[in-house]
């Protein structure tokens, strides 16, 4: 049967496995959400990708001499937030 079809022995024992006692309906189920899932582990990787090139150019900017500037201003907003948040202010009125 290999041979006819034109398959390895492993490869038609794999599926075998996989699929023995499915009924179609639950393989064709199984194939859609394969296929879903495949779809899924693409966007994840494309977005992956815009992410490490989004990043790359502000890991440049934070290496040149306005690296303090940001950190200083990124401290102080967190700061604030948390100050606020321990005394019980709204993050909107932080300027009373």
């Amino acid at each position: 049967m290999c041979r006819k079809t034109g398959i390895g022995q492993a490869t038609f024992y794999g599926w075998r496995k996989k699929y023995v006692g499915l009924m179609p309906t639950e393989m064709k189920s199984l194939r859609q959400l394969e296929e879903k899932n495949d779809r899924y582990k693409m966007i994840v990787t494309d977005l992956s990708w815009d992410k490490d090139a989004l990043q790359d150019p502000v890991r440049k900017a934070l290496k040149s001499a306005r690296r303090c500037e940001l950190l200083d201003k990124i401290r102080e907003v967190l700061a604030l937030e948390r100050i606020c948040r321990i005394v019980g202010y709204p993050e909107d009125d932080q300027s009373r």
